[in-house]
């Protein structure tokens, strides 16, 4: 047994199950065995109840002087303020039994059976109702909402402890952001410098590049103009000479011109030579025009 409950509870609940009475009243109850109670509400008195041996307006009178009401005021059956039944079973209804069919209105079946129907809606709804609980204490099972404090207050420390991590996460991101900007702020001039730096050391090794370039460009035209006087013996002579990076254009005057074309190829130097006019009779000799390319993979002394 989880609880016990009594006539006027269980109507004051189920008066309530959609709405609140509208204002003072009185209703009655009728047992099948004689039983005879009274239910009411006024300002007077909030809640009354009294049970009766048989209905006599006698009671009636006695209800309506206890709820400060006029004693001319009708007292309505209970089953007709409750709130109807959409179907209500068929063996409940002593109509059904008399004349073999459901009656016509809901709250006729509901005369004989109040207090079980308005129990049952105050079981089904016990928040809107009041209670009352008749077992000694040391029998009584506590069902304070006391016992939901705990709970609530580890629920709201959970609640507390997420909401702080997650805001730490945002403020240390937040915090990493900003530290990362001020040391960027800080090393920025630095880092400016060193790109200035970057492109002076650039621009002198570029100009120190262009001075090893000309100083080995004069050794390798020294070395061409050492190896064309090598090649070239007297009687030959050269009356123009122009040496470029990539070949060489020269004309003379020599015994045998011909031959000078197998002599240039055979160097290391040189390669496709050819003559840049026909050679012809000169004072001494034969006049030439060549010119060759100067070879890239020239071998080291």
């Amino acid at each position: 047994i989880a609880s016990f409950t009594f006539s006027a509870a269980a109507f004051y609940t189920a008066l309530r199950m959609y709405s609140e009475p509208a204002g003072a009243f009185a209703a009655y109850r009728e047992e099948p065995h004689g039983e005879f109670e009274i239910y009411g509400e006024s300002e007077a008195r909030p809640v009354f109840s009294a049970s009766f041996e048989q209905s006599s307006h006698r009671a009636l009178h006695y209800a309506l002087s206890e709820l400060r009401l006029a004693s001319d005021q009708q007292a309505q059956p209970m089953h007709e303020l409750l709130p109807a039944p959409v179907v209500f079973p068929l063996d409940h209804q002593p109509e059904a039994e008399e004349n073999e069919g459901p009656p016509v209105d809901p709250h006729r079946g509901l005369a004989a059976h109040t207090l079980p129907y308005a129990t049952a809606l105050a079981a089904a709804c016990p928040w809107q109702g009041i209670s009352s609980n008749l077992l000694p204490v040391s029998m009584r099972r506590s069902s304070s909402r006391m016992r939901f404090v705990p709970t609530l207050i580890l629920l709201a420390v959970l609640l507390s402890l997420t909401g702080a991590l997650v805001a730490q996460a945002r403020y240390e991101k937040d915090h990493y952001g900003r530290t990362v900007l001020k040391e960027i702020q800080r090393l920025e001039p630095s880092a400016r410098r060193l790109e200035s730096l970057d492109r002076e050391i650039s621009h002198t090794r570029a100009r120190t590049q262009l001075l090893d370039d000309f100083r080995r460009r004069s050794k390798a035209d020294m070395d061409a103009l050492s190896e064309l006087t090598r090649l070239l013996p007297p009687p030959t002579w050269v009356n123009a000479l122009e040496i470029r990076r990539e070949g060489i254009q020269l004309n003379g005057e020599t015994e045998q011109a011909a031959a000078l074309i197998k002599v240039i190829d055979g160097s290391p130097m040189f390669e496709n030579t050819e003559f840049t006019m026909p050679y012809a009779r000169g004072g001494i000799g034969e006049i030439f025009g060549i010119r060759a390319s100067r070879r890239k993979d020239v071998p080291k002394p």
